[in-house]
């Protein structure tokens, strides 16, 4: 290597991204090494450090088996090692950046990358290390600002976090104080927001809603939020799923003009009656197994979803239950998770009836092995690697 040129260092556990950066950072003059996961990128930061040819900058994507992004940013911080940090991202959400600023990472940038703006943006880290380490700042008004900057920022950070944590106590649930069988697998892409599940115990059974807000911003937890209050008005009013819905809609277009989309599904246990009804506003439909016939079936259920059109369609269906019988739900997400095929290079989608075949294999099993078996099977599909937020919901009528 030349030792006069900048040494980058990237992490990316996909070949083609490796070699595309490489090529254009090596072509404007940089000393390029590559890692195939946070573990070796780890090894070879400290072997650097160890040698006479030290890393200036760490190119990270977020996304990789193993140690992740993220994972590799607290063993810098932990070993130590003051360098820049600049991560690749494929979700670019607010909930992420703030996470990143959190750990001290220099910049970020969304795919799919730019050639320009990617090295236009790496030659801006290093620029800005180099003044840091050299103390180059032009006067002491300059540096009183950064202060001022940097102290502003600071209680920005601090407010966010306790924002989220409180966001997340909020939509926390306790799966045991349901009158019927619940295991629930939820997986986000940012701290607030995601996919929305809760359920409220009734004076006949059980009310469920499971929704999808379109977004992974702070805006979305908003809309979190407006689903749990409308949610637990229509318990205390005892209305029905389509009445929710109707009036879940009418919030979201007065105050929306149609910018933030939700799909949902509302099912309602009567264990009085052995009954359920599930009305769909464009959410996935329904799995059932019924506990004398262990085959899973779908309930087709169609439906527009909310924030949309001002008098959208609901499809509901009303059917009976039995003890034993089990209904699952999930959002999306969860059925199209995507990967790569290494022979053909082209992209896979799962398929319903290899989640179908699956259930019925384990239909024995208890409620939340078998909704574990089911979330394990999608995240090795996607080698851990979700693009999506993903909610996967068990019921089992008691």
């Amino acid at each position: 290597m030349n030792q006069d040129r900048k040494h980058i260092l990237i992490a990316d556990d996909e070949e083609r991204i490796l070699s595309s950066l490489s090529m254009a950072l090596e072509n404007i003059g940089y000393d390029v090494s590559t890692a195939s996961s946070g573990s070796e990128a780890m090894e070879k930061l400290l072997g650097c450090i160890e040698g006479s040819r030290p890393v200036d900058l760490l190119i990270s994507d977020i996304q990789m088996a193993g140690m992740n992004g993220l994972e590799l940013l607290d063993k810098i911080n932990d070993s130590g090692l003051e360098i820049p940090v600049m991560v690749i991202t494929g979700f670019g959400d607010k909930g992420m950046v703030v996470e990143l600023m959190r750990k001290g990472c220099a910049d970020y940038i969304d795919k799919p990358l730019e050639p320009v703006s990617f090295t236009n943006r790496v030659q801006a880290v290093l620029n800005s290390s180099s003044k840091r380490r050299n103390g180059t700042v032009e006067s002491p008004e300059v540096n009183n600002l950064l202060s001022t900057y940097r102290t502003n920022l600071e209680r920005l950070r601090t407010e966010i976090f306790r924002a989220a944590d409180a966001y997340r106590k909020l939509v926390s649930i306790n799966p045991n104080m349901c009158r019927t069988g619940l295991a629930i697998r939820n997986r986000t892409v940012a701290d607030c927001g995601g996919d929305f599940f809760d359920f409220r115990n009734t004076q006949t059974g059980c009310d469920f809603l499971l929704a999808d807000v379109a977004g992974h911003d702070l805006s979305a937890s908003y809309h979190t939020i407006l689903l749990k209050a409308f949610f637990d008005e229509n318990n205390r009013q005892g209305l029905g799923g389509k009445q929710f819905l109707e009036m879940l809609n009418s919030q979201l277009i007065a105050t929306g003009d149609g910018e933030r989309m939700i799909t949902a599904l509302f099912v309602r246990i009567n264990l009085n009656l052995m009954l359920a009804e599930a009305v769909a506003a464009g959410c996935p439909s329904p799995r059932r197994i019924r506990a004398r016939l262990p085959v899973p079936t779908t309930l087709p259920l169609r439906g527009d979803p909310l924030g949309v059109f001002e008098s959208p369609r609901f499809e509901s269906r009303t059917f009976p239950i039995a003890s034993g019988d089990r209904l699952f739900l999930n959002t999306d997400g969860l059925v199209r998770v995507q990967r790569r095929d290494p022979s053909t290079g082209r992209t896979m989608c799962i398929r319903e009836d290899a989640l179908d075949d699956l259930i019925s294999g384990i239909s024995n099993e208890p409620l939340d092995g078998v909704v574990g078996r089911i979330w394990d099977f999608v995240l090795d599909f996607c080698d851990d690697k979700p693009d999506d937020d993903m909610l996967l919901v068990g019921i089992e009528i008691p």
